[in-house]
């Protein structure tokens, strides 16, 4: 690996200028959410995280939004673009550390955001924070909310991989916090949450 880098969640660096960052004008370039949807038995399974079982979310297909932003290099799966949504996500909350939340498996529309993949080099491995947006509430993956980071590997100039697993000993963890917010009131609970997912962009450049 080229480089083993954590990412630091919510700065921003700015130096030399004081532009704010609200000018820059933000694009997107397509691309495709895999998700593993690893059954128990297999290395890192069971996922408790998983696709609805009709393959890739693909940019632009099923009401489906994939994309990355120039901004940010963030990568974004959102299935809420469509007033009648074709594509769920499946969650399996069994696994409770601790908190009041629920344990009920359950399919919800909805996003899944991962932090800073298009400025990755080919080769590169860190950790990165995720978030899935469901019908209940958040899912962190956020060491500094109480969960665990995920790995970020950059296998090519057009092809991630996002795990809970810690292959390369940086730290990354299934451990996710699920926030929700209940008459002004919000609560808390950590799951182990599993999951692993494939992000594919044909037309992402990778820097040199």
């Amino acid at each position: 690996m080229r480089h083993l880098l954590v990412t630091i969640l919510g700065l921003a660096l700015v130096s030399g200028h004081s532009s704010p960052l609200a000018a820059q004008k933000v694009t997107t370039t397509p691309a495709s959410f895999t998700f593993a949807d690893r059954p128990a038995g297999t290395a890192g399974g069971p996922d408790r995280i998983t696709s609805d079982g009709l393959g890739a979310y693909v940019n632009g297909m099923d009401g489906v939004t994939c994309v990355f932003f120039s901004s940010t290099g963030d990568a974004r799966l959102d299935t809420t673009y469509s007033s009648n949504p074709l594509r769920v996500i499946t969650y399996d909350p069994s696994q409770v550390i601790s908190g009041p939340g629920p344990t009920a498996s359950f399919v919800s529309t909805g996003s899944l955001d991962i932090e800073a993949l298009a400025q990755m080099h080919v080769g590169d491995s860190k950790l990165t924070g995720a978030a899935f947006t469901t019908s209940i509430g958040q899912f962190h993956f956020l060491a500094n909310e109480g969960g665990s980071y995920v790995t970020a590997t950059r296998l090519d100039a057009h092809t991630w991989t996002i795990t809970t697993d810690d292959p390369y000993q940086l730290g990354a963890g299934d451990v996710a916090v699920l926030v929700q917010t209940v008459k002004r009131q919000s609560y808390k609970t950590t799951y182990h949450m599993p999951f692993q997912v494939t992000v594919s962009c044909p037309t992402c450049v990778a820097p040199l």
